[in-house]
């Protein structure tokens, strides 16, 4: 899972936007996002929301994993789609790959949950 340092970073390339305009948006400093950037510490859920907002993404966004394990997908002449599997996996690792995802969606509602109560809260 890509933690919020990347995920920043990339968003920060993406809108052309500094880390010092940034920081300058939110009335911090340039070490401030630096430090969120590189992974040194991570922002507050309000700061999270404020990002949020200047970078125009949903909270959800900062806590959406890519779960694929490498795994591309195709449609079949049917319209149906079909996945395509490294040789490397078999059906057990596949069952643990789709045991591990519903592991981690339901980790992801959950937050979406906590989130939901820590804005009810926060009015």
């Amino acid at each position: 899972m890509e933690e919020i340092g990347g995920k920043l970073k990339d968003l920060l390339k993406k809108r052309k936007m500094q880390a010092k305009e940034l920081g300058e948006r939110m009335g911090l400093s340039k070490v401030t996002v630096s430090h969120w950037a590189t992974n040194y510490n991570n922002p507050s859920l309000e700061q999270l929301e404020q990002i949020s907002r200047i970078l125009r993404v949903p909270i959800s966004y900062w806590f959406d994993a890519d779960v694929s394990g490498g795994v591309s997908s195709q449609v079949n002449g049917d319209g149906s789609a079909a996945s395509i599997y490294g040789d490397a996996i078999v059906a057990g690792e596949l069952a643990t790959c789709k045991m591990e995802n519903e592991h981690l969606k339901q980790l992801l509602d959950e937050k979406e949950r906590l989130i939901q109560v820590l804005l009810e809260k926060s009015k």
